[in-house]
């Protein structure tokens, strides 16, 4: 078994024809507006929204990871290389580990894919009888800010040698691959190729580490610049809690490392200075192509869900600031995407389908088709910031709160309730006391904080999810606080 694309080769002048594709807006005259990028069955598909069809770019591959351009056109991604297949086939299945794997570009617009970046060794071989395995494994590409160059991370097996585990770049335009880094650190536990997120700030590493003192794994990011000078580092015990996910987001009009806690809260690391702090709020998933116009989009985790995959809460505020409605998804970040233009979002469905919400509408995906409940969902290019595009952390509470009460301690993102042992806080339509009631929140009861905080009457509030039901509720007065974050377990 083989992998096969269904297009012409693609070469590496063809990323200056690329580059710009998203630069028209009118979705009529842009190729890429409707077009929906995901993985089913191990294959990329791509689902034209605008008219209903979908088909498949590959067969027979096995895709991980899958990351889109910033300019537009063409989608990365990791395969198994031809010796994983081989394998595969001759022993029916193999376990403990990444498989070895090729970093491959495909053309999802103009249908001419098959371009393989990244191959094995001339003399490969894995699992063949009476030959050493002689492979290299690889991370799933992240592209630069600018999509000009690819970046992954790779690691020899078996030697796993120190000079082999090294972070690696190739540029479109040249066509050159260039190694980065050498000497990177082990991966605690199974080997494998570190993951790497490309943002404005640099290349920031992610490595699960062993301290044989306190026989804990904490967990390391690392953030090198493009020549391989290391820019920034931070660990994370275990005491802090367990590190859920990291993101490049923009803060202030500068780019930070968000680290996002298993509790829902978020820190920023700085890469110019290294210091780690507190996200002053949650970060927001926004279009990058038109982010004056885009909404954006805030996730919270249910904590008590029965699945990872479908215990999310998503709500969008509009680029006026203002807050929207609920949306209808609960997939994990990485199977919601919004389009170019940031008005519309694609994500993967409760029963396995794939969506579009636009307007307060929904548009399943055509035929018997199903989407992996974890497959990656690609549209527009999409980004992490916090506040309002153009810098700035966003419309900050009046003054007035400011002086007159405590100071939030909540944000957009996390889970909180009100403090067990006290009274229920009232539910109310708006922010204030004078809106209408929706009804209590019960001590002890958790509840997926939307936005906020907002100031009226004196007092912080904040947009709440409880069971369904989407109000405001007071986070205390001068005297005391009567909402707190749901503790870590």
């Amino acid at each position: 078994m083989h992998r096969k694309f269904l297009s012409l080769s693609l070469a590496a002048c063809l990323f200056a024809v690329l580059t710009g594709t998203w630069a028209v807006r009118a979705q009529s005259d842009n190729p890429a507006a409707d077009l929906v990028v995901f993985v089913q069955g191990g294959n990329l598909w791509v689902w034209n929204v605008a008219t209903g069809e979908s088909q498949p770019l590959t067969l027979n591959t096995h895709l991980d990871g899958v990351a889109l351009s910033p300019a537009g056109g063409l989608v990365a991604m990791r395969d198994w290389s031809p010796i994983s297949y081989d394998a595969w086939e001759r022993t029916g299945g193999i376990g403990g580990g990444p498989l070895p794997s090729d970093i491959v570009a495909v053309n999802y617009v103009t249908l001419e894919p098959g371009m393989t970046i990244a191959a094995q060794p001339d003399d490969a071989s894995f699992f063949v009888e009476g030959v050493e395995d002689n492979a290299i494994l690889r991370s799933d590409p992240a592209w630069s800010p600018e999509g000009a160059s690819i970046a992954w991370t790779e690691l020899h097996y078996p030697s796993l040698s120190p000079e082999s585990n090294r972070l690696v770049m190739y540029t479109f335009a040249t066509g050159e691959t260039r190694v980065v880094v050498t000497n990177l650190p082990d991966m605690m536990g199974v080997p494998q190729p570190l993951q790497v997120k490309w943002g404005e700030g640099g290349l920031a590493l992610r490595v699960t580490l062993f301290d044989e003192e306190s026989i804990t794994y904490p967990e390391q990011i690392l953030v090198y610049d493009t020549d391989g000078n290391l820019r920034a580092q931070t660990v994370v015990s275990e005491d802090e809690g367990a590190l859920a996910d990291y993101q490049w987001i923009t803060w202030n009009d500068a780019p930070y490392v968000g680290i996002l806690f298993g509790d829902g809260h978020w820190e920023l690391l700085d890469p110019a200075t290294g210091n780690r702090q507190p996200a002053p709020a949650a970060p927001q998933l926004y279009s990058t192509v038109f982010p004056d116009d885009s909404l954006a989009l805030s996730v919270s985790q249910d904590t008590q869900a029965s699945s990872y995959w479908n215990g999310f809460a998503w709500t969008a505020t509009k680029p006026n600031g203002q807050p929207g409605s609920s949306l209808p998804i609960t997939s994990a970040p990485g199977s919601v995407a919004l389009s170019a233009d940031g008005q519309r979002i694609a994500y993967t469905n409760d029963h396995g389908g794939l969506s579009v919400w636009q307007n307060g509408q929904v548009i399943d995906m055509p035929g018997t088709l199903v989407v992996d409940a974890y497959a990656p969902v690609q549209w527009g290019p999409n980004g992490w910031r916090i506040g309002a595009a153009g810098g700035g952390d966003g419309p900050q509470p009046e003054d007035t709160c400011a002086t007159t009460t405590q100071p939030p301690r909540l944000q957009a993102g996390m889970q909180a309730q009100v403090i067990p042992g006290t009274s229920a806080n009232n539910l109310r339509a708006e922010p204030g006391s004078g809106s209408a009631s929706l009804g209590k929140l019960n001590p002890g009861e958790p509840f997926a904080v939307l936005s906020g905080p907002q100031c009226a009457d004196g007092m912080y509030w904040y947009q709440v999810d409880s069971s369904g039901i989407t109000g405001w509720t007071a986070e205390g007065d001068a005297a005391a606080y009567w909402l707190e974050p749901v503790p870590a377990s």
